[in-house]
């Protein structure tokens, strides 16, 4: 007890402070101890009694109830096809399309695994093995659609492949500082491994809602009946909310594991920290993360569109985006992946996060850095990556059979292949943006802790503002 009261008022008189024996102590009342925790209305790590954004929480719980509720409806009801000539499966080919999705889905969580492991042997070349990987997956794809695909398959692998050796190309200065940064994050990780396995097991509820999905939309698709578009997409919006907001709870627990460890790592780790983690994200954070979920990826989109606009040096086009960038400035800003390490460690809604954890990067120079990071684009890559291999397997499959339609198979299991292995591999990107908060928030920390990633990002942000 003696110890925490030192430690409290040394950071309240970092001067100097009459020291009190334990006997006045405990004659003291309560009030009269300071507690700098209380006073202080940015706490981190507090325990908040108000569920922000909750109605977004409740519109999130009712479409995904609703896309249950349809898939179990359909799965009782008769099959039927008064009029043949609409749809595109019949009974069996449902049947069988949903089965090989399973399967692609079963074949990304082992990938997806394979890849967690990759990251925490192959740390320091971990962006260069995903780069190479990448390169040589779309290789390997355009030979294969030369015999058994089409003329775009084989074009767009080729493509795909050609934007890759550009991109490795073009960021292979980074790879130093992205490595600093994902080996510290790593470390970390290795601390707490049951984060690893939580995320795991978000992959595998993250292949139960591919499934549910798959079959809902497979059975809109049957002979006989006429699901309109406007259905289709809104079932294909409703499977792409929950699994951002899946992906966003392994995010959310990540950061908060990470960021304790950073603030309290030189003091002592506080007890039952996963645990902590996990209440935190399913009660007073939860709505701020189907908050986000439905903006995040949307806005970044928006953003990367408008910023290849801006650079494109076409006089009309580069003028537009100036002045839809101004327009959407705040959105833009407080729209971002960091608000969620933010509102994690703080407690805040997801858009006070933003605009805070947004100043906080801006102020450190660190929100130049953030577009030059290149762990999220690994990431990313992975997902893509295994989404082709999966595709692969599944345009193989059909092909074996004359009645289905190739490209619509090869899509859907692409996206049961993706969406599982973007949820799994969110681990890593979750632990790399959490470390890059603590350093907005208090660099001295990483300093002292890792001097070596410390000077990286340092010599990062100069080097990136000073290119600005």
């Amino acid at each position: 007890y003696m110890g925490e009261y030192s430690r409290r008022m040394s950071r309240q008189f970092p001067q100097g402070y009459q020291s009190v024996s334990a006997e006045d102590l405990d004659n003291q009342p309560y009030d009269n101890v300071i507690d700098d925790e209380c006073d202080d209305e940015n706490v981190k790590f507090s325990v908040a009694q108000t569920m922000f954004d909750w109605p977004f929480s409740v519109l999130f719980v009712f479409h995904a109830a609703a896309l249950c509720v349809t898939a179990l409806v359909a799965s009782l009801r008769s099959y039927d096809a008064p009029d043949p000539s609409k749809g595109m499966f019949d009974y069996e080919e449902r049947n069988e399309v949903f089965q090989m999705a399973i399967v692609c889905c079963v074949i990304a969580l082992v990938l997806s695994i394979f890849w967690i492991v990759l990251v925490f042997q192959l740390t320091h070349h971990f962006v260069a093995s995903v780069l190479v990987t990448a390169v040589a997956t779309c290789v390997m794809m355009s030979v294969v659609f030369v015999f058994v695909g089409t003329l775009w398959e084989c074009l767009i692998s080729f493509v795909i492949g050609a934007i890759a050796v550009w991109y490795a190309l073009h960021v292979r200065e980074a790879f130093a500082l992205s490595s600093s940064i994902l080996k510290l994050s790593i470390q970390i990780l290795r601390l707490f491994p049951l984060a690893v396995i939580v995320a795991v097991f978000a992959g595998i509820i993250q292949l139960l809602w591919a499934a549910v999905s798959v079959f809902v939309i497979l059975t809109a698709m049957l002979k006989g009946r006429s699901a309109s578009i406007v259905s289709i997409v809104l079932m294909s919006w409703i499977m792409f909310w929950v699994t951002q907001v899946t992906k966003y709870v392994i995010h959310s627990i990540v950061a908060y594991v990470v960021l304790i460890w950073y603030f309290t790592h030189e003091t002592g780790l506080p007890l039952h920290t996963l645990q902590s983690a996990v209440k935190r994200t399913f009660s007073s954070s939860f709505g701020s993360i189907c908050f986000a979920s439905m903006l995040i990826a949307p806005v970044q989109s928006f953003r990367q569109i408008l910023v290849f606009a801006r650079k494109s040096n076409i006089g009309v086009l580069t003028a537009l985006a100036s002045c839809c960038m101004s327009v959407m400035d705040r959105p833009i800003r407080f729209a971002n992946v960091y608000a969620i390490s933010h509102f994690a460690m703080y407690n805040k809604p997801f858009n006070v996060s933003g605009d805070d954890v947004w100043t906080a990067l801006r102020t450190r120079g660190v929100d130049a850095l953030t577009r030059h990071e290149l762990t999220s684009s690994a990431v990313v890559l992975l997902s893509v990556v295994s989404g082709v291999f999966t595709a692969l397997c599944g345009g193989l499959w059909a092909t074996q059979h004359e009645d289905l339609d190739v490209p619509i198979i090869t899509t859907i299991c692409f996206l049961c292949g993706y969406s599982v292995v973007r949820v799994v591999v969110e681990v890593i990107e979750a632990s790399v943006a959490a470390v890059l908060v603590g350093y907005a928030e208090d660099p001295e920390i990483l300093s002292r802790s890792d001097p070596i990633a410390f000077a990286k990002i340092r010599e990062g942000c100069c080097v990136q503002n000073d290119r600005l």
